[in-house]
């Protein structure tokens, strides 16, 4: 995938939904209704079913594999660097991403009316869903906030946090969808998202074009049967000189493969766009920043959280609060000791001191932690420097 620069779980009960006879009796599922049950299409990485083998025995976890059905209440649980394409030939294909963990609910297929019935629930973690549009009956996923039925849609939906927080994004077709909180219907148009969860709006929002554009290549990706790169690749753009921890601190920049949770890159984008106009967008970013802190915090990732972190304090550096900027940065440090810019955001803290605080004394620690610490780094040129003019 090319890079791009950036400017930058409560449990629902699952409603079985039974196939009916003519006369009203329950039909129970036999080889005809198996035979449309969806079926595993591609795996990569460590992705785990737990499921019936076969009708009528205890279920267990299984390695997941490529030709698999996926059985009425199966439950699907992907860890990082894998994921998991399924479906229906001719009728849907879905996408469960890293780190999910979703149940399949009612999968029936009603032999005489030629409808489908399918049904699932996302705990965590992300789907992306394409529904064809001589799909017949209902398709429904749910989360704890939001029910949302699609036809001949193409969409996601993602849940994360331990308020698991649902954003719904659609990139074509329509969507009727549910507030399970405010009893709200929306009636979703193409290229438009919800956010549900607490301190979010819960309003019907038009999709930017950046979400709107990742949305697009991730469906287009959905039954290809291709491996992908499923790594977080990010980089801070800096020249590579002595001076580069005064550029972070002036004009950081991020580079990434796009593979970072969305919930990150839908706060990061609109933040890093408002900084031209700080002073007017100042309440904005800051209530951004707390957002971005807490997500990187809660996914806890070496491959991308402290990047994101340390950009959000040299953000807080750039709005004048250098106080949040130096906690920000020291409690990245600490909680990511091998982090591949440490000795970049060290050398910051001690700049930080000395230029923006006027506190000497921390700042020759700063520096002197610096030298001890990363004594091959050219951060050392920096503090050597800087211990100079401290009269060191």
């Amino acid at each position: 995938m090319p890079m791009r620069t950036i400017f930058s779980k409560g449990f629902l009960l699952i409603l079985a939904t039974l196939l009916f006879t003519p006369t009203g009796m329950a039909q129970v599922p036999g080889p005809i209704q198996e035979a449309y049950f969806p079926k595993i299409i591609h795996t990569q990485g460590d992705v785990r079913i737990k499921q019936e083998p076969e009708p009528g025995k205890p279920a267990r976890w299984m390695k997941a594999k490529k030709g698999m059905q996926i059985r009425p209440g199966a439950r699907i649980k992907t860890t990082g660097k894998s994921q998991m394409d399924l479906g229906v030939p001719n009728k849907y294909q879905m996408r469960i991403k890293e780190k999910s963990d979703v149940v399949a609910g009612s999968l029936a297929f009603n032999t005489k009316s030629r409808e489908f019935n399918s049904e699932y629930t996302i705990r965590e973690g992300s789907i992306y869903n394409r529904i064809q549009k001589d799909y017949l009956g209902e398709f429904e996923i749910k989360s704890t906030d939001i029910n949302i039925t699609a036809i001949g849609t193409e969409y996601a939906i993602n849940v994360w946090g331990p308020q698991q927080q649902t954003w719904v994004g659609l990139a074509q077709g329509g969507l009727l969808a549910k507030d399970k909180l405010d009893k709200k219907k929306f009636n979703m148009p193409a290229k438009t998202k919800i956010d549900l969860g607490e301190g979010e709006n819960g309003k019907l929002e038009k999709m930017p074009s950046y979400e709107l554009i990742g949305l697009r290549r991730e469906l287009d990706k959905i039954g290809t049967g291709v491996d992908e790169d499923l790594d977080v690749r990010v980089f801070f753009i800096l020249s590579y000189s002595s001076n580069r921890a005064y550029e972070f601190l002036s004009s950081a920049a991020l580079l990434t493969n796009d593979n970072e949770p969305r919930r990150i890159k839908q706060l990061f984008i609109p933040t890093v766009k408002m900084l031209p106009n700080k002073k007017a967008y100042r309440e904005k970013i800051e209530k951004n920043l707390k957002k971005i802190i807490f997500a990187c915090d809660y996914y806890n990732d070496a491959r991308y959280s402290p990047h994101f972190l340390s950009f959000a304090g040299a953000i807080y550096h750039l709005l004048g609060d250098e106080k949040n900027a130096i906690k920000l940065f020291k409690s990245t440090l600490k909680k990511y000791p091998n982090f591949q810019y440490a000795s970049i955001i060290q050398c910051a803290i001690g700049i930080v001191y000395e230029r923006f605080l006027d506190e000497p004394k921390k700042a020759i620690k700063a520096y002197r932690e610096v030298i001890s610490t990363y004594p091959r780094s050219l951060e050392v040129e920096t503090a050597e420097l800087g211990l100079i003019r401290l009269g060191e």
